[in-house]
This record gives C-alpha cells, sequence and structure tokens, in this order.
C-alpha cells in the first residue's frame, strides 16, 4: 500500500507531463479483496512509444460509484483502441492514462481532491486562529487538547478540530491509492461532523479566554481544502450505513449548534444593564428587570452548563424565587436547544424553583434554597 501512495503521489503533477498516442492491450474489471472487505475495479494496460523509443508498457486503475457505473465504463475501453497516455519526460516508464480518457466522474473526483491538498497544505503557512498561524494551531491542538482532562479554557470539544488534519491526510492517501472504500465513508462522516464542533469549540474556547478569534485566511483555506477532499469521495455515501451515520451526526450537530446561533445574537451587558440586575436583587421588584437589554448576555455564576443565559431571564427566575411568584417565570427565555420549544424546560424549571449555580445572590456560588423547604 505505501509503495502505491508513493507511486500516486510522484503522478500528482502529471498534468505537466507530456503526451503520447497509446494503445490499449487489456481490459479487466475485476473485483479486488480489501482490508473493510471487496470492491470493483477497472484495471486498463496499455503501451506506447515515445518517438523511437518503445514500447513503453503501463496501466492505470479506476474504481467507480456502483456495479452499474463500472460495467458502463468498462464498455468505454476495447483492445486496440487508443488513448491518451501521459509520461515522465525523464523516464517514460512512469506514466498514466490522461485523465480525460477517464469517464467525467473519475475526472473530477481527482480533480477536486489534488486543489483541497493544495488548499490544505497552503493553509498551514498563514495565519488561522488569531495570532496564530497554520502550525502552530496544528501543534497546539495535537500537544494540548486531552478531551480526558478537562480544562476550563481548551473544552473537550477541541479534540475534533485537532484530530482533523490526521483524519483528513489518513483520507486522502486512502483515496489516492483507492482503497479501504468503507475505511474512507466512516472517515468522510466523522470529518464533516468534526469541522461544526470544531467550531463550537472555538467559540467556547474564546469566551474562555483563549484568543482564538478573528479567524484568519489559513482557517478558511483549511475548511475549503478539507472539503473538497471529503466531496472527491463520492463513493463513500453508496453504502447505507454512511447515509444514515451522516444524518444522524448532522441532526445532533445542528442541535448542538443552536447555543452557537443564539450566542450571536446577544451581546455584552451595559452598566446600566448590570445597575438595574443589581437593583431587582435589592428591591425584589419585577419592573426593573424589564429594563434590563433583552439581548444582554447574563453573568457566569448563572450559568449551570457552558451555554449563555440571559441576564433579563436570569432576573426573571431570581425575582420570582424571591418573591415567590412562580408568573414571573414565564418570562424566562432559554438560551439552549430549549428555545426552541419556547422555552419550556426553562420555565418548568423555574417554577419547580430548581435554580442554577448562584441564583440565591449575585456574585456568588451559593445557591440555598429560596423557599427555606
Amino acid at each position: 500500500m505505501f509503495g502505491e501512495l508513493r507511486n500516486a503521489l510522484s503522478c500528482l503533477w502529471s498534468w505537466r507531463w507530456p503526451e503520447a498516442t497509446g494503445e490499449v492491450t487489456s481490459v479487466i474489471l475485476d473485483t479486488v479483496p480489501d482490508l473493510d472487505g471487496e470492491y470493483l475495479r477497472l484495471a486498463v494496460a496499455f503501451k506506447f512509444f515515445v518517438g523511437e523509443d518503445g514500447p513503453y508498457t503501463g496501466h492505470s486503475f479506476w474504481t467507480p460509484v456502483s456495479r452499474d457505473r463500472a460495467l458502463a465504463a468498462r464498455e468505454r475501453f476495447h483492445v486496440h483502441d487508443e488513448i491518451a497516455v501521459r509520461y515522465r519526460p525523464n523516464d517514460p516508464s512512469e506514466n498514466k492514462i490522461a485523465p480525460s480518457v477517464w469517464p467525467p466522474e473519475g475526472r473530477r473526483s481527482r480533480l477536486l481532491r489534488d486543489v483541497g491538498l493544495c488548499l490544505f497544505l497552503v493553509s498551514f503557512f498563514l495565519p488561522a486562529l488569531g495570532d496564530m498561524g497554520g502550525f502552530q494551531a496544528a501543534f497546539f491542538g495535537i500537544v494540548f487538547v486531552r478531551p480526558w482532562q478537562p480544562d476550563d479554557k481548551l473544552v473537550p470539544l477541541a479534540a475534533f478540530g485537532a484530530w482533523l488534519n490526521p483524519e483528513v491526510l489518513l483520507l486522502f492517501s486512502l483515496s489516492v491509492v483507492q482503497r479501504c472504500p468503507r475505511v474512507r465513508a466512516l472517515l468522510v462522516v466523522t470529518i464533516l461532523f468534526s469541522i461544526p464542533m470544531t467550531w463550537i469549540a472555538l467559540r467556547r474556547m474564546d469566551h474562555g479566554g483563549v484568543a482564538v478569534y478573528p479567524l484568519g485566511p489559513g482557517h478558511f483555506l483549511w475548511i475549503a481544502g478539507i472539503l473538497l477532499i471529503v466531496f472527491a469521495e463520492s463513493p463513500a455515501f453508496r453504502f447505507s450505513p454512511a447515509r444514515w451515520l451522516t444524518g444522524g451526526l448532522g441532526i445532533v450537530t445542528a442541535a448542538m449548534s443552536v447555543p452557537i446561533l443564539i450566542g450571536f445574537t446577544m451581546r455584552a451587558p451595559r452598566e446600566a444593564d448590570d445597575f438595574h440586575y443589581d437593583q431587582a436583587w435589592d428591591t425584589q421588584n419585577a419592573a426593573e428587570c424589564l429594563l434590563i437589554d433583552a439581548h444582554a448576555v447574563g453573568r457566569p455564576d448563572q450559568r449551570d452548563s457552558s451555554d449563555f443565559t440571559y441576564m433579563q431571564s436570569d432576573c426573571y427566575r431570581n425575582v420570582a424565587a424571591m418573591r415567590h411568584d412562580p408568573q414571573l417565570c414565564d418570562h424566562v427565555k432559554s438560551g439552549s436547544l430549549d428555545r426552541l420549544i419556547g422555552s419550556v424546560v426553562a420555565k418548568s424549571k423555574c417554577r419547580k424553583q430548581k435554580y442554577t449555580i448562584g441564583s440565591a445572590f449575585p456574585g456568588t456560588r451559593s445557591s440555598p434554597d429560596p423557599f427555606g423547604r
């Protein structure tokens, strides 16, 4: 396999090689055993001359998406047909069938994959996260992100981004040699799931004090390169488990992205918001809560998770507890997934007096039962 990978990588720039006219000597569509099963492969052998030198021989392979397309591609080639061949100028024994010969699907996949790799590699030389370049960000992720050792600033979700680079390189390598289609399908699903998880991690790390913003051009090139390499893997989705897994992870990703999208509508509290919040505590007057900006982010001691809260909602919830007035809970608004169903869970917790840490006194970590039960 490593020999195949080395040979395939050496042909990445074959589009610059001279072209010759070759002759097909054999066409075989065979079933190839692999680490995770079997797959169909079209093998075309050929011979060609370079001036008076030759004949030189070679062969090229193509892995179709489905059996029907494999049979259709087999009909394109016949023994003694002329085909375009590209060869290395200083060593014609290193050669391959010109990309234009293959079906459009194969040419498109190779083009996407090669352009994706170029963008992916260039991204490491550009600013990526805050003051960090691409190489520095990749090193930081691999060395310092340990999901089994939670950190206030490095959230466990950052592990998805840390391992994206080796996953993408493994996918590219297997794609080049056309091996392990089921492993490639799993890698495609994993990578597509890891990208939004990385964005969620960056958002939470930024609020934890890690300078990851603004995102630099390296980050966007990195994502673009990854997506091109992934989209070149259209055969991945011929496996129904991959399709189902992609759909399931897509739903999970959408659900986890809701708090991030809500966070974009929030803003830092102003001095006046803090004043009215404290006044509500001192006077137990719910009218003070109404004066707080509805988009102001709540204080950190009011959260029981990494999701933000609304300062106005925290105010209503805590005044409701102090005044024994559950009707004020109708004004509570969730900053998490619960928001999609009208903040039903947040309002229910408010009415049941299930409060977050620090709900008894602002700026403290105590949370005694407001009703003394």
